[in-house]
Formats: C-alpha cells, sequence, structure tokens
C-alpha cells in the first residue's frame, strides 16, 4: 500500500515531463500517472530530449534505449516515490 508523508507531493515536479517504461513493482500505471500529475508533472508516452526523467521498472523496452540517446536522467521507482515524498 502506498501512501503519502506529511510532506505533501504539490508540484514537486511543476514543468517536468516523466516516461515510464518497463513495469513498476508496486505502482500501476495509473497510480503512477496520479501521483506524477498531482505533482506538477506530465506523463510523455515517447522519450525525447525534453524529457525531464524516464522512470525505469522491470523489463524497459526500446524507451529506455531512447531515453539513453537523449542523455535523459534515469529514476527507479523508489527514488520516484523518495522524490514524491512518498513512502511504500
Amino acid at each position: 500500500m502506498v501512501s503519502t508523508t506529511k510532506t505533501s507531493a504539490h508540484q514537486k515536479l511543476a514543468g517536468k515531463t516523466i516516461v515510464i517504461t518497463g513495469k513498476l513493482k508496486t505502482l500501476s500505471s495509473d497510480r503512477a500517472q496520479s501521483l506524477i500529475e498531482g505533482a506538477g508533472g506530465t506523463i510523455n508516452e515517447h522519450p525525447s530530449s525534453q524529457t525531464s526523467y524516464v522512470v525505469v521498472g522491470e523489463n524497459p523496452g526500446k524507451k529506455l534505449k531512447k531515453a539513453e540517446k537523449h542523455n535523459v536522467p534515469q529514476l527507479t521507482e523508489a527514488q520516484l516515490l523518495e522524490l514524491l515524498g512518498v513512502e511504500d
């Protein structure tokens, strides 16, 4: 179960664009998208030079290779949760 801590995740990702690749261990795609958007971020399907972060889950596909080509910083699911101030 994922719950928010006392620190609000509000706007921590304002202006940031996130791509998720692979299967996340604790978050569903919908929940991850909700948390990111709730923190002011935007979800994109495909990485580009404008992507702020790529969140890498299990069995990432071509999105990871494309993100690496664009030098997009990578986050694990745990790092994303920490950035948002969410604990699992």
